[in-house]
């Protein structure tokens, strides 16, 4: 195919992929590692919305929880011209 793939393709990171901690967990360098000149690539991320980001409780702390875990993962993939896909 001349070009490549022109679909978005997701890409799960080495380690975590929490949007809470997206830039502070150690895989944070292999984050990039990947480069692909037609951007057709997504970082695939994650995020609970309970007490401790894991998951594991129902109860959601907070009305605005989502987007104030989603704030550093924003700042980062605008910072890097990458894109991200919030999956679950």
């Amino acid at each position: 195919m001349l070009g490549g793939p022109r679909q978005p393709r997701l890409r799960a990171s080495i380690g975590w992929t929490a949007a809470h901690s997206w830039t502070t967990n150690s895989s944070s360098p292999t984050k990039l590692g990947v480069v692909d000149p037609a951007n057709n690539f997504l970082r695939e991320v994650h995020q609970y919305l309970d007490g401790d980001s894991s998951g594991t409780s129902a109860a959601c702390v907070g009305a605005t929880i989502g987007s104030e875990r989603l704030v550093d993962l924003t700042k980062w993939v605008s910072y890097h011209d990458v894109r991200a896909f919030l999956g679950r």
